[in-house]
């Protein structure tokens, strides 16, 4: 998800389909945060994966996961194309 489920709550379809697991997506701006306050590593970027959408797609269109994998599938093939935005 581009956006924090912390600033703007998952799309409704989203939840929907997946229910509460959606508020586990973080956005990169989320992760970026999180391994800084590790301290375990400097100088993070975080980014949204190129084409992670169309990731999930080709992985449910391969997978045996009958349970949601229609209606998922449903839902990433309504949503733009990811792309990442550039943290400069």
């Amino acid at each position: 998800m581009s956006t924090d489920p912390y600033v703007r709550p998952p799309p409704a379809q989203l939840t929907a389909l997946i229910g509460g697991e959606a508020a586990a997506w973080h956005a990169p701006q989320w992760w970026k945060r999180h391994w800084e306050l590790t301290g375990l590593v400097t100088d993070v970027t975080a980014r949204m994966q190129d084409g992670s959408r169309d990731d999930w797609i080709r992985w449910l269109q391969t997978s045996n996961d009958a349970s949601n994998g229609e209606r998922l599938l449903t839902v990433l093939t309504s949503m733009p194309p990811t792309r990442s935005v550039s943290p400069w």
